[in-house]
């Protein structure tokens, strides 16, 4: 239905509202207003009386309303304007019976169904949105709660207190629940899966809009499950009360939740500016024809490139010492610390991004994401743009922007470069002596795009504020390593460093002998080399604390794979790690600085392989490398960096003084066993000690191939996740730069991707022995002292085939060893002369060995059993062995929430604890077990999970959606909760333009018929599916597609181009075609025209609209189709281009019956009563009320019922009907009689052809003599004959007769219009065949009032019987040239083939015709 108008004026303040009362029918405006001056205790309420602009509502179209009942059985209004965004409005009470009425009064800060003057507009949104930009500040975490581990976003919405929810207002930056105390890293770790981590999560939100009643919290919860990133979403069901306009939140974790799909915090809702047609089928909403208003667009993404970024490095995050013990306790704890993460998580330096802005716009509704400028290089220099905006931004097809040398782009893409300008002493990221200063951004806007010029608006008047959003970085850095060496003997990682004992400078590892001349079991730190000697080391191994708590990927990288080493910016001064205090188990890396482009080595292109521990040897293709020395069973293993592992010794290094029992061999104390820690081996000898490298993909190069690394950015089209809180632009800071403003965030933004942490990387530990795995205890420390020996005795050889060989010494003694796999040599008691032995595979002179190569064989002399075998394995197993390494490293991951391993629950039993970490776990060299490797590995995510898209990139931006169909959620009657205002941005079907643009939807007993401009689809709503049972049998099943996407044609032709031509009844749906000039009619089933029959030539005739004429303005003209319920009419109506008829058609008897002299602007059937506004334009007496049409309804209404009276004015009714007796002969037609009451017909009017009249070849010249205004000179030209048969009249038409015949009367018609009755006869032409044909009127003159002479009609025995008046006219001629008219009148009786009648009253009686009759007589003439 529609309503006329809303009221323009603010109307009296009622007040004190009764809460309930009787229905009375008569106009009255809603009492829901209220002034927003505060949200608790009594107000008064006003009448919901606004202007058009208040109320954000065209009214000079059609208005359509929807309704719907609500929960508590108010009336909602939904109102569609086809300009404005749709309304909805609540009636505020409810029927308690056919004629009373309660107030619905809703709790909540303010009610559901009242409004506010100033935003009313947003109140009354049909989409709820708010009237604020909230801002979230993190409280921090607390202990008490019961929250899972893991790393959290937060996302809000308001809610009413019938629960319907705005979209998302808010969302948080990453809040990170770990184990253990807060800002305590010896007692934190990040947890796996859903550990309880015993925490509190507290927030502010600010500014929230007090409309609304409560808060409702979603969240993403991602956490680690083994080597996967396991990421849920969550929606707290429990309310949180808004209380004041900034208001703190505790979640603890007690509060009831479900987990959701993800999806359900990235549905985008739509929100229409404007929409054609609505209509509500199975409690589902739908809209049609949908435009927005994206041409704002255009200028948001040109603004959008005045916008640049800056670096800032004013935050910091402390700085922990290698103790891990804060320098800076109240900010600090780096990246243990959950608001560091919150607020302060920096970004790579020399890493690429990719950022975007996202507007708020002035409805508060989001923007899509619009790129910012971008420069191939972001450093020190304040990067700007000083132009104004009333100059154009130009780009090339590779987005890079004209006048800029090729280095600022149009996508927001930048490569960070931190130059050293900007990192004083104070401000480096590393430095023992400062805190740590993460990088972060600030956005600077050009003042003219903020605030606007005289040509161009600025984005405060474009948008409410914006917040800043970026895409997940492509790691070109793929992770950070710090250099170190390998043994060039033993292949073990090694470090350089200086300790308070005896390393001094130098290169070193750890031996599990200590003490000399008589070595005994213990650990000792010795020093291998003071230089790069190759001979002692190879420059060639990092640590990689990422790779190392993330085994199974960089496996898969770092498999002998080439790769790009580039030196970082920060290293030491003299590449050394320092040990802690002289404790020779702790060193650190320190006096870490920023190193310039000359103490930075140039970049190293070298194949990676991933060392994990316990790797006797591997190798690439250059180097060795091992990260075991030794073997936990067998005891005598062992390697020696300084002199080279024993199973490689040369006869040349043994001296005769090494014959000796105790040689030097022997008893060295260099000699190393054990199990060391995960690294990386290069085949690079170039790697510097101590310096940071980030590891590349191979063949990176940035400054010859930036162009390429951005264009595959340009090109990425993943989403945008925010990085900023949403800001306001009065928060924004000015400043002058170059004498112009620029406007910028004060403090930087982060939510970066770059944690700063403090690593501890153990280098080194000790076997477990298989059968004393726990023992700590050395019961006999000279073991190795006492059974160790390397001998040498031979003074002859002999070959494979045991001939003596008196050659060469070392060819006998490298045979010798090369019988064996490990090659210790123990000496039995011996007789002094060479003896000859066999071994049973060769033979050899000299000390007796194991022949077989495998485990110790016992040899028994008289003494028994002597040497190696007499080791005492598990006191060397139980070796305390360790030493710890600290630095500095950024990493993709946030190291500092290592965790302890879990998956080893049996190593667990036999050691009493879990594989673990410093400073989780203390230095404990006795603990023999690997560090963990586990890591949460969704604790580190520094992005949200709610998406944000960017404005596509096309040529035009399309903004209406002509054949586009959107539908809500479905209306739950039980609930509170209103789905038919929520519209999933995805939730749409595009119906094909060939039948063109859609006109309205209605709603068909359950599905949905769709009227488009030229054609009628049936679309079935919640189509169920057939198919086979088991059995064979069909079966209807549900499907989850609301609308399907080929619907049902009705009709491939006719439509309508009018929404108002179109009307429903309960059979049928009515619509008029202005374009095929048909009248139609559908039932959802079958299509018919009904205009073929009776009108169709009718319709032909007189209808003449064109396509560009749909101006479908209220008091301007229309098409409209009315329906009387009470009597089954479907009126039609037309107005247009001063043009002004309608038709009716009754449905019972399915036929055409009528035209109106009234015209309805509006009108609805209630309970059966029909009622209209009259159109005022053609009824100016007519009053702006509710008129009430026929007997319907018991309603009191003013006056009484009078035939033909419509809108305060008694209008006359005509019938007409065509005699055509016989047709092809000429009749005389005489008479007509009206079987009728008493009812008197005012007047008659007869149209022929005329072709039976000797005048009628000169019927053109009359009309054209009527046309004419001087008539003398026309004659004279056209007189062809002495006697022609005149007509004194102008052209007839049958809604405007004039007449200038002598006997004449007049009267007001209908529309107030002054008419003049003519007595004879008037020519008119028709207005498509262009025919002449012959009018002849008749007034109704009774004889009993007028006499026979006068008289034309009497009423006997129940019937008019009425002379038909004959046509009466003059001769014309041409006398001497001049023009004259004959003095008497001549008369001819109407004669012709058919004779069109039209019976006319005025309406003042009731009238009842039972029949007619035409009496003629056959003309032989």
């Amino acid at each position: 239905m529609a309503l006329p108008s809303i009221k323009l004026n603010i109307s009296n303040t009622l007040y004190g509202s009764p809460e309930n009362g009787d229905l009375v029918y008569k106009y009255s405006p809603f009492q829901n207003l209220k002034d927003l001056n505060n949200l608790t205790g009594d107000f008064d309420l006003y009448s919901l009386s606004l202007s058009s602009e208040k109320a954000g509502i065209d009214i000079s179209k059609p208005i359509d309303i929807e309704t719907e009942e609500s929960y508590d059985g108010s009336i909602n209004l939904i109102i569609n304007d086809k300009k404005n965004p749709l309304k909805m409005i609540n009636s505020r009470f409810y029927l308690t019976d056919s004629n009373s009425y309660n107030i619905a009064d809703r709790k909540g800060n303010l009610d559901t169904n009242i409004y506010t003057r100033d935003d009313f507009k947003i109140e009354a949104g049909l989409i709820k949105t708010v009237r604020s930009i909230i801002s979230v500040d993190f409280l921090g975490i607390s202990g008490g709660g019961r929250m899972s581990v893991g790393n959290y976003t937060f996302y809000f919405k308001l809610a009413d207190v019938d629960g319907n929810e705005s979209d998302f207002i808010a969302e948080s930056g990453k809040v990170v629940c770990h184990i253990g105390d807060i800002n305590q890293p010896k007692s934190i770790r990040g947890g796996q899966k859903d550990e309880n981590s015993n925490k509190i999560i507290k927030f502010r939100l600010n500014n929230l809009d007090l409309a609304y009643d409560y808060i409702n919290i979603y969240y993403t919860r991602s956490s680690g499950d083994g080597d996967l990133e396991v990421t849920k979403t969550y929606r707290v069901t429990d309310k949180v009360k808004i209380n004041k306009l900034n208001t703190e939140i505790s979640i603890t974790g007690y509060e009831n939740h479900e987990e959701i799909n993800n999806s359900e915090i990235n549905v985008q809702y739509s929100t229409f500016d404007s929409t054609k047609t609505i209509v509500n089928c199975q409690n589902i909403s739908f809209s049609g024809g949908i435009t927005n208003n994206y041409e704002i667009y255009s200028t948001l993404e040109k603004y959008s490139l005045f916008i640049t970024p800056e670096i800032s490095t004013e935050e910091n995050i402390g700085n922990l010492s290698h103790q891990y013990t804060e320098w800076y306790p109240n900010t600090g704890y780096e990246y243990y610390n959950a608001n560091n993460i919150y607020y302060r998580l920096g970004y790579w330096d020399e890493e690429i991004y990719r950022f975007g802005i996202v507007y708020i716009l002035n409805d508060y509704t989001l923007s899509p994401v619009f790129n910012i400028r971008g420069k191939n290089i972001l450093n020190e220099s304040l990067f700007t743009v000083s132009n104004s905006i009333d100059n154009e931004i130009n780009y090339q097809e590779d987005y890079i922007i004209e006048g800029t040398n090729g280095l600022e782009n149009a996508k927001g893409i930048f490569k960070i470069d931190l130059g050293k300008n900007i990192l004083s002493e104070e401000k480096t990221i590393f430095n023992k002596n400062a805190p740590t200063k993460p990088i972060g951004l600030k956005f600077n806007f050009n003042g003219s795009v903020i605030n606007g010029t005289l040509l161009n608006k600025g984005l405060k008047d474009l948008t409410k504020g914006f917040f800043i959003v970026r895409q997940k970085r492509v790691p070109t850095i793929l992770a950070q390593s710090v250099g170190i060496g390998t043994s060039s003997k033993a292949y073990i990682p090694i470090i350089k460093g200086t300790s308070s004992t005896n390393i001094t400078k130098s290169w070193f590892s750890e031996s599990f002998l200590k003490d000399s001349p008589k070595p005994r079991l213990g650990n000792k730190l010795f020093p291998i080399s003071n230089t790069n000697d190759s001979t002692y080391v190879n420059n060639n191994a990092l640590l990689c604390p990422e790779a190392e708590v993330r085994v199974s990927l960089f496996n898969n990288f770092f498999n002998s794979s080439e790769y790009m080493l580039k030196p970082f910016k920060y290293g030491t001064d003299d590449k050394l790690f320092y040990d802690n205090q002289g404790s020779a188990k702790q060193f650190y890396l320190g006096n870490l600085k920023y190193l310039n482009s000359v103490e930075r080595s140039n970049s190293i292109s070298t194949s990676l392989t991933l060392i994990e521990p316990g790797i006797g040897l591997t190798k690439n293709e250059r180097w060795r490398f091992s990260s075991q020395s030794g073997d936990a069973i067998i005891s005598y293993k062992h390697s020696d960096p300084l002199l080279g592992d024993y199973e490689n010794i040369e006869t040349n290094k043994l001296s005769d003084n090494d014959k000796n029992d105790d040689n030097t061999w022997s008893l060295t104390t260099s000699k190393v066993r054990g199990v060391f820690n995960t690294f990386i081996g290069t085949e690079s000898s170039d790697i510097q000690a101590g310096v940071y490298y980030n590891i590349y993909q191979k063949g990176y190069d940035f400054d010859a191939n930036w162009k390429e690394y951005f264009k595959l950015r340009y090109n990425d089209s993943s989403p945008f996740m925010p990085v900023s809180d949403r800001i306001e632009w009065n928060s924004l800071t000015p400043k002058l730069v170059n004498n112009k403003t620029i406007y910028s965030n004060s403090k930087g933004l982060y939510r970066g991707d770059c944690y700063i942490n403090t690593f501890t990387h153990r280098m080194n530990w000790n076997f477990v022995d298989p059968d004393l795995p726990t023992n700590k205890r050395i019961v006999d420390p000279y073991t190795w002292y006492k059974n160790f020996r390397i001998v040498k005795k031979a003074s002859t050889t002999v070959n494979t085939q045991g001939e003596v060989d008196s050659g060469d010494k070392a060819l006998s003694y490298r045979k010798l060893l090369s019988l064996f796999t490990y090659k210790s040599v123990f000496e039995p008691e011996w007789s002094g002369d060479d003896r000859k032995f066999d071994t049973g595979e060769t033979s050899f002179v000299g000390g007796l060995v194991e022949p077989d190569g495998k485990k110790y064989k016992k040899y028994s002399e008289k003494n028994g059993v002597f040497g190696a075998e007499k080791l005492n394995r598990p006191d060397i197993n139980a070796v305390p062995l360790g030493h710890w390494v600290t630095f500095k490293v950024c990493s993709n991951v946030n190291l500092a929430m290592r965790d302890l391993d879990f998956s080893l629950p049996k190593e667990e039993a036999v050691h009493g604890k879990k594989r673990g970490f410093y400073p989780l776990q203390s230095m404990d060299q006795d603990n023999h077990i690997p560090e963990s490797t586990i890591i949460n590995q969704g604790i580190s995510k520094s992005l949200g999970d709610k998406y944000y898209f960017e404005v596509p990139d096309v040529p035009f931006i399309k903004t209406n959606f002509s054949t586009r169909i959107y539908y809500s959620n479905i209306l739950q009657r039980s609930s509170f909760t209103n789905g038919n205002r929520v519209f999933e941005k995805r939730n749409f079907v595009d119906y094909t333009m060939e039948y063109g643009s859609l006109i309205k939807l209605v709603e068909w007993y359950g599905t949905i018929i769709a009227i488009m401009e030229h054609g009628i689809l049936l679309i079935p709503v919640n189509e169920r599916a057939m198919m086979a049972n088991e059995n064979g049998e069909n079966v209807y099943i549900n499907t989850e597609t609301v609308l399907p996407k080929n619907p049902k044609v009705l009709s491939n032709t006719y439509g309508a181009l009018y929404e108002d031509s179109i009307v429903v009844t309960p059979k049928f749906i009515y619509g008029i075609d202005t374009v095929g000039k048909k009248i139609w009619r559908t039932n959802g089933q079958q299509f018919e025209i009904i205009s073929d029959m009776k009108i169709q030539k009718f319709l032909n005739d007189n209808l003449s609209l064109k396509e560009s004429d749909n101006a479908n303005l209220i008091n301007k003209s229309y098409i409209k189709s009315h329906y009387n319920a009470f009597k089954q009419d479907i009126m039609f109506v037309f107005n247009y281009n001063n043009t002004k008829w309608n038709l009716c058609w009754n449905e019972l008897i399915s036929k055409w019956v009528t035209q109106y002299t009234w015209f309805p602007e509006f009108s609805e059937n209630i309970n059966n009563i029909f009622y209209t506004f009259a159109d005022q334009n053609m009824h100016s007496q007519a009053k702006n009320y509710l008129y009430k049409h026929g007997f319907a309804g018991s309603d009191e209404v003013t006056g009484s019922i009078k035939p033909t009276y419509w809108y305060d004015w008694q209008h006359p009714f005509e019938y007409e009907f065509v005699v055509s007796d016989i047709p092809g002969v000429q009749k005389i037609f005489n008479n007509l009689k009206i079987v009728s009451n008493l009812a008197e017909p005012y007047s008659f009017f007869y149209e022929i052809v005329g072709e039976g009249f000797e005048w009628n070849k000169d019927k053109e010249k009359f009309y054209k003599f009527m046309s004419e205004s001087d008539y003398d000179t026309y004659l004279k030209q056209h007189l062809e004959i002495k006697k022609l048969p005149f007509m004194i009249s102008k052209s007839f038409d049958v809604n405007n007769i004039n007449s200038f015949y002598n006997e004449s009367r007049t009267y007001e018609d209908s529309n107030g219009v002054t008419q003049f009755i003519p007595k004879d006869v008037a020519i008119r032409e028709h207005n498509k065949t262009k025919e002449k044909l012959v009018n002849n009127y008749q007034k109704g003159l009774d004889i009993k009032k007028y006499g026979r002479r006068m008289g034309n009609m009497q009423y006997l025995e129940d019937s008019w019987d009425i002379q038909i008046q004959p046509i009466t006219f003059k001769y014309a001629y041409l006398n001497q040239g001049v023009f004259k008219v004959s003095d008497n009148a001549t008369e001819m009786k109407i004669r012709d083939k058919y004779i069109k009648i039209r019976v006319k009253y005025d309406g003042t009686q009731y009238a009842i015709i039972n029949a007619l009759k035409t009496l003629y007589t056959i003309s032989y003439a």
